[in-house]
């Protein structure tokens, strides 16, 4: 009986661990990230489809693996969740003397006709700065409009413990959405903030990696556009194929 039990555990073990590999063969990590099956690089066997091809990309140092069809890079697969992290992008909003209200740039991410879709337990819409009114638009603005606002006088009033709605704010985005665009207006064009809030940013990120500080406020830290990239998490399916 104890046998039969070990045999059954070490065959549900053998069943667990390949099903987080690539298959024999393939390339099973790119740089740090494992990548595996129905993930794969380069060889169309070692990849379900072309949506789950990745792209390992040796210009970096180490590597960084990228989805083929959407060149966005990849930080983790989570294979057991049917989850990807991939790296998402910010819209901001700055003072500007000479044409305020203009100084915008709007910021989408577009997974339509993809197997991917916004992780709604997982993700945030997230939105910093002192003079803020953020929303964040489905593919229709009729079927999805939420937002939040962050709105205070002055940098005494927050601290890096401080609720949303105080140099922040946050909120939930709806299930099963493949395309979110990021729209900011600022009730003053930041005229009142300029000296030491003077843009607003707006975001989708997974709700365990933001942590609100005081120093994010600054446009210095988003003057870098590697440090106007934070993972979001997408959910996954293969489609009606065994």
């Amino acid at each position: 009986m104890v046998f039969h039990v070990l045999l059954q555990l070490l065959w549900l073990t053998t069943i667990a661990l390949a099903s987080s590999t690539a298959k024999p063969g393939c390339q099973p990590k790119c740089g740090n990230v494992s990548i595996p099956y129905p993930f794969g690089i380069g060889d169309p066997n070692s990849f379900i489809n072309s949506w789950f091809n990745v792209t390992s990309n040796t210009t970096f140092d180490p590597p960084k693996p990228f989805l083929y069809l959407r060149p966005i890079e990849v930080l983790e697969i989570l294979l057991q969740e049917e989850q990807i992290s991939v790296t998402g992008w910010m819209g901001w909003d700055c003072y500007s003397e000479t044409a305020p209200g203009n100084n915008l740039y709007m910021g989408y991410v577009n997974f339509t006709g993809t197997p991917y879709m916004f992780s709604e337990a997982k993700n945030l819409f997230t939105a910093i700065g002192f003079d803020t009114l953020a929303y964040v638009v489905g593919p229709n603005a009729t079927e999805f409009t939420t937002g939040c606002a962050s709105i205070c006088a002055n940098i005494e009033s927050v601290t890096n413990r401080s609720y949303s709605g105080i140099g922040f704010c946050q909120t939930f985005i709806a299930h099963g959405l493949k395309y979110l665009e990021f729209s900011l207006q600022s009730y003053k064009f930041h005229n009142l903030t300029k000296d030491f809030s003077p843009c607003s940013y707006a975001f989708v990120v997974d709700k365990d990696y933001f942590n609100f500080s005081i120093p994010l406020i600054s446009l210095q830290d988003f003057s870098d556009e590697s440090k106007r990239r934070f993972p979001i998490v997408l959910d996954w399916v293969i489609g009606d194929e065994t």
